[in-house]
């Protein structure tokens, strides 16, 4: 499809033109831009390689206006209309299900989360633990500098109170 400008606005360097993949009109933020976005320009790249990408034109199972489908397996237009589908199938009906089980019996679940936070803290502890002595024994100049850089910051934090322990006195006997 031959690139077609709509209307030609000089002073911003932006025109609305036609996409020369999918003709779909959309606004150039560029004086040489072909396309409406990556996924046509993208496609158009593939076809001229040789590769043929898919590309069908179908219309929207919920609102019915047509869109050009990049996958075989798209039914929807956007993320509204796959989100009100979804809605419609009762997809969400497990999270409301769940939400008023957990107002049912909140003892239960406060409980269950709390052995799940302390458990995911001692695993986190656990993998740190072990990240650290494979580094330490796997590439030991970069757990060296690693170590470098923390006495490092250390150090500065040091410094930092070492300074306003000494600053803050001066400043309190000025202010009386």
């Amino acid at each position: 499809m031959a690139e077609l400008d709509l209307t030609n606005d000089t002073d911003s360097g932006k025109a609305e033109r036609l996409c020369a993949w999918c003709g779909a009109a959309f606004v150039a933020g560029k004086h040489n831009a072909r396309y409406c976005g990556s996924k046509c320009k993208d496609t158009s790249r593939r076809r001229s390689k040789g590769i043929a990408p898919f590309m069908e034109p179908r219309n929207c199972e919920v609102c019915g206006d047509g869109f050009v489908a990049f996958t075989a397996t798209r039914k929807y237009c956007g993320a509204d209309c796959r989100q009100a589908a979804q809605l419609k199938m009762g997809r969400d009906a497990n999270t409301l299900r769940a939400r008023e089980y957990r107002l049912a019996s909140p003892e239960k679940y406060r409980e269950r989360d709390r052995k799940r936070r302390s458990e995911d803290s001692e695993t986190f502890k656990r993998r740190a633990r072990e990240c650290y002595t494979r580094l330490k024994y796997e590439r030991p100049e970069q757990y060296q500098a690693m170590l470098d850089g923390q006495r490092e910051r250390e150090r500065q934090r040091n410094a930092k109170a070492a300074i306003s322990a000494i600053l803050l006195p001066v400043q309190e006997h000025s202010e009386v």
